[in-house]
């Protein structure tokens, strides 16, 4: 999993809900830190991913219908 895929997805409209971004947001990110070293630029950038994400989850979540957050995207 990778940045532009999920991007490709969201274009095409291949998620049904926020879950389905969230889980692989939380794929790529376990990858990098499967795969890169423990303080490495991409092993903390993954750290820092998922803590966006979920400030955008719960953005989202207390947005009615997650309008706002759904039209930036």
């Amino acid at each position: 999993m990778d940045l532009n895929r999920i991007k490709r997805k969201i274009r095409e409209g291949r998620y049904q809900n926020i879950s389905g971004i969230t889980s692989d947001i939380r794929l790529l990110a376990t990858n990098a830190r499967k795969y890169n070293a423990d303080g490495s630029e991409l092993y903390n950038d993954s750290i820092m991913l998922e803590e966006v994400w979920r400030k955008i989850v719960e953005l989202a979540e207390a947005t009615p219908s997650g309008s706002k957050v759904e039209s930036q995207m």
